[in-house]
């Protein structure tokens, strides 16, 4: 378990550290969309992880499979 500590006994440094975060560089329209689709900080693809695809594509992957597609069925012949 790790304790947190109050302000006050932090060092300068420190306390910087905590409120100022180094600021990211600019990206063009053409770099944010790269980034869009694959984040490799973050392993997110289209903004999502993959624990947060999982549920959306498997239910409509199951739904779009046909009720019996492992067996045909024979009609039966009728004889005239």
């Amino acid at each position: 378990m790790t304790v947190k500590k109050r302000t006050s006994d932090l060092n300068s440094l420190e306390r910087f550290n905590m409120y100022y975060k180094p600021k990211e560089e600019k990206l063009s329209a053409g770099q944010k969309v790269k980034r869009f689709i694959w984040n490799s900080k973050t392993k997110e693809f289209c903004g999502r992880t993959g624990g947060s695809w999982f549920p959306t594509v498997l239910p409509s992957k199951v739904n779009s499979l046909p009720a019996r597609a492992h067996r045909k069925r024979r009609r039966p012949q009728l004889s005239q």
